[in-house]
């Protein structure tokens, strides 16, 4: 007599297969996704933090990452605080600097003051008493016996006694000497 007939029944078959195919296909997709992933983290990660000869799981991967990328945020924060320690002796630095640069230009000597026939012999005597200076202290400093001490009192004697700030006070008594 009479059959229902409810669509398809072909149709619905097909339709159901093509969303379990559709699935299926999302599902290996997301999979060798995943694989791939971890794939890239792993090679990303220091030949250090994977041991050798021994496969690594997804969880040690994982694990080791986050250990590697602890570690890496403890460095980066030790290293900005070294840069700040740093920065901030650069600062001070320059401070000294500024300051020495000040002095220098409050001590330097006017050479308007002075002929142009004593410049040069100016220069003459602050040299001859820096020499003068340097030796005595270099001769009472320095062996000559062997090779290997008066290497070793040269160089003693340029850490210890080779002073710079002397030359500022030999020259102002050389200038002053002149200029009177």
């Amino acid at each position: 007599m009479f059959e229902p007939v409810i669509g398809n029944v072909g149709a619905v078959d097909s339709s159901t297969d093509r969303k379990k195919q559709v699935h299926l296909k999302c599902e290996k997709m997301r999979r060798e996704a995943i694989k791939v992933g971890y794939n890239e983290l792993k090679d990303m990660l220091p030949p250090e933090a994977a041991p050798v000869g021994y496969k690594l799981t997804n969880a040690s991967i994982l694990y080791r990452a986050a250990e590697f990328l602890k570690k890496l945020k403890l460095t980066e924060k030790q290293q900005s605080e070294e840069i700040s320690k740093l920065h901030s002796q650069l600062v001070a630095l320059q401070i000294i600097c500024q300051n020495y640069a000040q002095m220098a230009v409050q001590k330097s000597p006017t050479f308007e003051a002075l002929e142009t026939d004593t410049v040069p012999y100016l220069k003459f005597e602050l040299f001859r008493a820096l020499m003068d200076f340097w030796f005595e202290s270099f001769n009472n400093s320095v062996e000559m016996e062997e090779y290997c001490k008066l290497a070793q009192s040269m160089l003693q004697w340029f850490e210890q006694k080779l002073d710079f700030n002397v030359v500022s006070s030999i020259f102002d008594d050389v200038y002053q000497s002149k200029r009177n």
